[in-house]
């Protein structure tokens, strides 16, 4: 641009200076020939009047000798015409005498007005001369015009020297200009520069710069207005950083799935969540087509069906991308701001995963179905004894006591089903505790094994208890840490054949304390092994009954590890036996 302007600049200086020489010379040429004509008019009056002298004194006029006698004093060709045309007599061209001069321009002139006045090249000597013819006086018998004619040679030197002085003049004042001119463009370029610079680092994103220009003119107010300007859209940028930055927070943090998209089926906004249940890759994004990515069918007839009828509308949609995964799947028309003037339509999608709420009243309804039949049993039971015995009141005393004795075992039975039930509700309710107690727990394993003797002994099993005797540990509540082992060691005892071992370990690692409860029972299916802390699941549902087992106490124990912030896991294998393996931190 410094270039362009510095060209430009020179070429209007050159064409202004040119322009400017050529007024001059013109102004000087039209002084030059006004002032000549007009000594020309005032010398050819003083001949007309000398003329007009010698008639009144009645001298004999002889006009080649008052020709070359004036011409002489004026320094100008003097010549006398007759109104005709015809040269009475010329001061310096006797060949003249035999032309007219009629078709003269300043003959013709004179004529009409008080002078005429013209300027030729003469044909006899080849210069350009100025005429002047005054109107034609009376002597004697003619009119008289006298004509007097100045060679403008010197005017022609004149312009010359004029021209040249005026050329150098031109190249002197644009040397000069040149100069002054590269000193004001750096003046004019330099806050130009500054603001072009700092407008690149701005398209850049670095709104940090400012313009520092103090011209006090309209450079520092556009410099000051630029800044301003900066500054609001770096604010305005700040802002909207800010309110995308929280839009994509909460986006992130929204665990439902949610995407809106536009009447085309292009991705307005979506979120990770959407992504994840969808199986879409992750360069995926907004202006990306919806319709040709995901291919499950339902769906895609939902949104078509909320597009078509413009109302909110929600179904159940089971995603085989997602593992047959159960979605509420929500779809509602967006409701553009009145003050935006468009027709454009769009839905926005909700997809909320349902498939563990589908498992729990799955659950809740197989447990009011188990709760039911396990009451079933032995309520059946005991009526049918109770019968059996109305009917047969009087007969032997060892049958009715037999009766009553599996009467007894089967209320047995419902008190521990309902104290289990009892037990699992309230640790459904997860209520922490917050105060750690602090238990041995060779103490606690010892005890319990002291209490399980009798029914291990039963069936001649063998428990190897392998602990350190001064293993202390915190745990949220000493009756639950109890009651976990209760329900495990019993349950290996009840499922280790006459003559097996069951082996309790307990140990730290890294800061985390497992016990290990192995047996060499009957063992656990793999198929099986993923369900048995569900509540009522048995493996062998005869056999679980013909021990007394009520269904819940696995799932009691896995409520009781999360209730002490630990896991449970299982390894097992048929017929060669099981180990249930607890982790809880440790504290100290």
């Amino acid at each position: 641009m410094r270039r362009k302007l510095f060209t430009t600049y020179i070429i209007l200086l050159i064409i202004g200076s040119l322009i400017t020489g050529a007024l001059c010379l013109s102004f000087v040429r039209t002084f030059y020939i006004k002032n000549l004509q007009d000594k020309l008019i005032s010398n050819g009056k003083l001949i007309s009047n000398n003329l007009l002298n010698l008639v009144d004194k009645k001298d004999k006029v002889d006009y080649l000798l008052l020709a070359q006698r004036f011409s002489s004093q004026v320094d100008a060709e003097i010549t006398f015409l007759d109104d005709k045309g015809n040269v009475l007599a010329d001061s310096k061209n006797n060949k003249l005498i035999s032309e007219n001069q009629m078709d003269k321009l300043e003959v013709q002139n004179c004529l009409r007005n008080k002078f005429g006045t013209s300027d030729r090249y003469d044909k006899f000597s080849g210069e350009k001369i100025l005429y002047v013819a005054l109107s034609p006086v009376k002597v004697y018998e003619n009119r008289v015009i006298v004509r007097l004619g100045v060679s403008l040679n010197g005017f022609d030197n004149l312009n010359k020297v004029f021209l040249s002085c005026t050329l150098i003049s031109i190249l002197v004042g644009v040397l000069v200009a040149m100069v002054v001119g590269c000193f004001f463009l750096d003046n004019i370029m330099n806050p130009i520069q500054k603001l072009n610079n700092v407008a690149k680092k701005i398209s850049r994103g670095n709104f940090n710069h400012k313009v520092k220009i103090r011209t006090r003119d309209e450079l520092q107010e556009l410099a000051d207005s630029f800044n301003h300007m900066s500054f609001s859209i770096s604010n305005m940028i700040s802002q909207l950083d800010y309110k995308n930055s929280q839009l994509n927070s909460i986006l992130n943090s929204i665990t439902h799935g949610m995407v809106a998209i536009d009447s085309n089926w292009n991705i307005i906004l979506l979120n990770p969540a959407v992504r994840r249940i969808l199986n879409l890759h992750k360069g995926l994004g907004m202006g990306d087509n919806l319709r040709t990515i995901i291919e499950e069918q339902e769906l895609c007839n939902l949104i078509k069906e909320t597009f078509n009828d413009n109302i909110h509308k929600e179904r159940e949609v089971k995603l085989t991308c997602n593992n047959d995964r159960i979605f509420k799947v929500y779809t509602n028309p967006i409701d553009y701001d009145t003050k935006v003037q468009t027709d454009e339509k769009g839905i926005i999608v909700i997809l909320q995963d349902i498939t563990e709420v589908k498992h729990l009243e799955r659950m809740r309804s197989e447990f009011v179905a188990n709760v039911s039949h396990e009451l079933k049993t032995p309520l059946t039971t005991i009526m049918g004894f109770v019968e059996t015995i109305k009917r047969k009141a009087g007969e032997d005393a060892e049958k009715r006591r037999r009766f009553l004795d599996i009467i007894t075992e089967e209320v047995e039975r419902l008190k521990r089903l309902i104290e289990d039930i009892l037990l699992l509700s309230h640790l459904e309710k997860s209520s922490s505790l917050d105060q750690l107690e602090e238990i041995n727990i060779y103490k606690e394993l010892d005890t319990i094994l002291y209490m399980l003797t009798p029914s291990a002994g039963k069936k001649d099993i063998c428990i190897d208890l392998s602990i350190k005797r001064n293993f202390t540990l915190y745990v949220r509540s000493r009756n639950l840490f109890k009651q976990m082992i209760i329900n495990l060691i019993d349950n290996a005892i009840k499922y280790t054949q006459s003559g097996g071992n069951v082996r309790v370990l307990a140990y730290i690692k890294e800061e985390i304390v497992f016990i290990s409860i192995r047996d060499t029972g009957i063992g656990i299916p793999k198929e099986d092994a993923a369900r048995v802390f569900e509540r009522f699941y048995r493996v062998d549902k005869s056999r679980s009954r013909n021990q007394g087992g009520t269904g819940l106490g696995l799932a009691i124990v896995k409520h009781i590890v999360s209730e002490l912030d630990g896991t449970i896991s299982l390894n097992s294998e048929i017929n060669k036996g099981s180990e249930f393996i607890i982790q809880l931190p440790y504290r100290k």
